[in-house]
Order: structure tokens, then C-alpha cells, then sequence
């Protein structure tokens, strides 16, 4: 992409809005709590995210013109919290960003869960793998007002496991596994799933690494689960124009469509989902 089409699609009427790092604090290796407090753009406030949904952060540096998106964490009282991993040279700049940086932080993009979806259902079970509970905490926090359906979280970590504080506030059960056993169950939040009870009157909403989401849905349809996945593919410009986080869906009469995550996603129905490409 040349430096002209990428100022084009990075446009101001787009809805950026200016916000300032309230705390930017490391939570588990290479992991980063950042909580951004957002202005007001000419008394527009802005706008709540859907759990589910991600927001595109630009980076104080001429150089970076492309935003990094990450996904909604939480959100109270115009502040915004994401959880990002510190992996690459932009999102390393980021964890180095001091209390009161200044950022520009694009609105809410993406369609997200469809948290109706759990509406007469027993009980919502979220499954998070590593950097994909953190959209999960947002998706809790909006089933807690469903009454009678119950929420439990499956998350899976490394080793380190983070914000179980915040899943256990807004949850009625937390189960946690660590690959190296050093916490809760042994394995992947797809393993334990499988030892705990699940029944037909449960909903699955999942966020992870590709494998695991894999194997949710195998799982899923075996047991008649409808199941939301959070796809969690690398995006070039958050914006749809570049088409590098494409994915592909089952179309109709068996045809596969090529959807991208950034823009027709980044949730999709489980079942739709075409893994093996």
C-alpha cells in the first residue's frame, strides 16, 4: 500500500476521537492492560463498543500510518480498556506508552457477538484462548442482564492467566487452564470444555487462536451447540480496503465465500466457518 492510499483510507471524518492513557500496565508477560479515557469529538461522545468489536489505535509516530486494531476489552464511564499483547515493534511501542500519551482511537468497528442469541437459553459458556478472553469480558458484562441465563467462562492461558479478577465479578462459574499445568486444568480451554457438562440448552461463544476454535466447532456441531467465534486474523488496515484478513465461509448451494474479519466480522457463526483452506 503506498503512503497516499494509506492517508485516503485513514481519513478524519472516519470518527477518530482523541484520547489520553489513564493506565498502561503489564498484567502477564508481554500482555498490557491499557485503560484510555476518551474525549468528547465537538460533543459527540464516544460511541460504546459492542462486545465483540474492535477499535483502531494509531500509533504517535510519522512513520506507522496504519492503526493497530484490537478488540474492546471493557468500557464504563467513557473509559475504554484494551488488552493487547506486546508482539510486534507497534504494539511493543505501545506497552512503552507512558500515563497521559495522547492517542487517536477510531470508533467501534466490526460486527459483534449477538448477545440475543442467549436470550432463553440455560446458560452462555464463553471460551477464551490467551489474548482472546479479553473480548470476552465485554460479552459478560452484557449477559449479566439476561436473567435467568447463567455465564461461564472456559479461559485458557500459556501460563499466566489475567483478568480472572474481572471474569470472576461478572461470571456465576470462572474454569481456568495453563498448557504447562502451572494453573487450573492441564491443556487448552478447548480440552476442558470437553470435561466439563454441556447440554443442548447452552450457547458457545468463543475467541482464540484458530486451532482452538477449530475444535470448538467440531465440538459444537457434534453436540447441536450453536456457537459465535471471534476470528482472530492479522489486520493490515482495520479498515477493509487491503483485504489481508480475509477468511472463507460457506455460501449457499455449497459455494465458499471470501469474507473479511475487519469488516463482515470479526465474529461469524461457528457452523459457516470453512477451517480446512
Amino acid at each position: 500500500m503506498s503512503e497516499t492510499s494509506a492517508r485516503d483510507i485513514l481519513r478524519p471524518e472516519l470518527g477518530d476521537f482523541f484520547a489520553e492513557i489513564v493506565r498502561n500496565e503489564e498484567v502477564a508477560a508481554y500482555v498490557y492492560r491499557m485503560i484510555l479515557l476518551i474525549n468528547d469529538k465537538a460533543g459527540t461522545p464516544y460511541p460504546a463498543p459492542l462486545p465483540g468489536q474492535f477499535v483502531n489505535v494509531y500509533l504517535n509516530d510519522a512513520g506507522r500510518l496504519l492503526p493497530r486494531p484490537i478488540s474492546a476489552c471493557d468500557w464504563s464511564n467513557e473509559r475504554l480498556t484494551l488488552v493487547f499483547g506486546a508482539v510486534g515493534a507497534g504494539t511493543r511501542q505501545m506497552a512503552a506508552y507512558a500515563e497521559g500519551t495522547r492517542l487517536r482511537v477510531g470508533a467501534p468497528e466490526g460486527c459483534g457477538f449477538d448477545t440475543g442469541a442467549a436470550r432463553g437459553m440455560n446458560r452462555a459458556i464463553l471460551v477464551g484462548g490467551g489474548l482472546g478472553a479479553a473480548p470476552l469480558l465485554l460479552l459478560a458484562d452484557a449477559l449479566r442482564g439476561y436473567g435467568s441465563c447463567a455465564v461461564r467462562a472456559v479461559l485458557g492461558f500459556g501460563s499466566e492467566p489475567f483478568l480472572l479478577r474481572e471474569f470472576e465479578e461478572r461470571c456465576d462459574e470462572v474454569f481456568v487452564a495453563t498448557d504447562d499445568g502451572s494453573a487450573g486444568f492441564h491443556g487448552n480451554a478447548a480440552d476442558l470444555l470437553k470435561e466439563l457438562s454441556v447440554s443442548g440448552g447452552d450457547s458457545l461463544f468463543a475467541c482464540g487462536p484458530a486451532p482452538m476454535l477449530r475444535v470448538l466447532s467440531r465440538f459444537a456441531g457434534g453436540q447441536g451447540i450453536p456457537l459465535q467465534v471471534s476470528l482472530e486474523e492479522r489486520m493490515g488496515c482495520g479498515y477493509g480496503a487491503c483485504l489481508g484478513c480475509a477468511c472463507t465461509v460457506a455460501g449457499a448451494e455449497e459455494t465458499a465465500l471470501r469474507r473479511r474479519v475487519c469488516r463482515d466480522g470479526p465474529v461469524f457463526n461457528g457452523s459457516e466457518v470453512i477451517w480446512d483452506v
